[in-house]
């Protein structure tokens, strides 16, 4: 029976990006790679890096399996969001069972090795450890019914903190919007000045803006013709000044046809 092992990882919260998977090509030349996976398998040869800082590094999720009978599956998530307690019950004890074998018991699993070296002996050792360790606490588990329902609590949970935060900071930026435009009320005679004067130096982008603070002032205490009578008449004494009026007609006015 030949060696095979297998590897695979998966980004699912964030693609990789380019320089990302070039860095994993750098690994290896022969394995699949993309915005989300990486997979390989050899019969010979192995990963020429370590799973546990390729997951750290890149990745969410990540399984391997060889034909000996060792299997790993690693999943990265914030510590906060683990229940170490519940997960407990998944493990049975140490692997340190083995120190506690007997010279005559180490020797009969080394004797087999070396006159069966195609034997999935880990698989078999950890057969024999399950067989003899101590159980574990009975726990009540949850069935995959209880778990999906208890994920999707869990992303109602996420979504109404997320639409929270978001119609908090909307809140906050309306408040400040306010506020600016209170303060903008109280010289708005120095503001038109100040826009004249930023458009004859081809401020242009400073301009827009405070073009913007007098156009939404004007709507908000009902005098946006006020607002269209000045600024055509700016108009009017700035004619040279065209690239001005041109990205003032692409940011805000609405197109035609």
């Amino acid at each position: 029976m030949s060696e095979y092992q297998c590897y695979e990882f998966l980004a699912l919260d964030e693609p990789l990006t380019s320089k990302q998977m070039a860095g994993l090509r750098a690994i290896s030349s022969r394995a699949e790679i993309s915005p989300t996976r990486f997979w390989n398998e050899y019969e010979y040869g192995d990963l020429k890096a370590d799973p546990v800082k390729l997951v750290e590094r890149y990745f969410d999720a990540h399984l391997y399996f060889a034909n000996w009978g060792t299997h790993r599956l690693m999943l990265r998530a914030p510590m906060a969001r683990i229940d170490a307690k519940a997960l407990r019950a998944y493990f049975v004890g140490d692997a340190t069972w083995t120190l506690a074998l007997s010279p005559r018991a180490k020797d009969e699993w080394l004797r087999r090795a070396v006159d069966n070296p195609e034997l999935a002996l880990g698989a078999e050792m950890a057969r024999a450890f399950r067989a003899k360790a101590k159980p574990a606490p009975v726990t009540v588990r949850r069935t995959v019914a209880q778990l999906l329902s208890a994920a999707e609590r869990y992303r109602e949970q996420r979504e109404r903190a997320e639409t929270a935060r978001a119609a908090k900071a909307r809140r906050a930026a309306e408040a400040a919007r306010t506020k600016h435009l209170d303060a903008l009320a109280k010289r708005v005679d120095e503001a038109w000045a100040n826009l004249e004067l930023l458009v004859a130096r081809s401020a242009y982008a400073d301009a827009v803006k405070l073009a913007i603070d007098l156009r939404d002032l004007g709507k908000r205490d009902e005098a946006s013709g006020s607002f269209d009578v000045r600024f055509a008449a700016m108009r009017k004494r700035q004619l040279r000044r065209r690239p001005f009026f041109e990205r003032w007609r692409r940011e805000n006015e609405p197109r035609q046809g």
